[in-house]
């Protein structure tokens, strides 16, 4: 598969892209849920007070306290879990 990509009004040389999945493929909802359960179950710490909630392939982190700060902080070290992948 090739495309070109367009970045502020500028379009690249052709890109040749390599797949496994075609886009649109069933296989590709069906692995995407199994990410998603993933981080809905890594993403609800009671403890933390860390909760998450998801839709289709959203996934939105709650957490509650009487502090923003401690807010902040939980949040900022989910974002690092999921950034590094931590949460299997």
């Amino acid at each position: 598969m090739d495309t070109t990509v367009i970045v502020d009004g500028e379009e690249t040389a052709l890109l040749q892209l390599s797949t496994v999945l075609p886009q649109g493929s069933l296989l590709s909802l069906i692995l995407s849920l199994f990410h998603n359960a993933l981080l809905l179950e890594a993403f609800n710490l009671l403890d933390l007070r860390l909760s998450a909630l998801g839709f289709a392939n959203d996934i939105n982190p709650l957490t509650y306290s009487e502090s923003t700060a401690v807010n902040c902080t939980v949040l900022d070290s989910a974002t690092i879990v999921l950034r590094l992948g931590l949460y299997t």
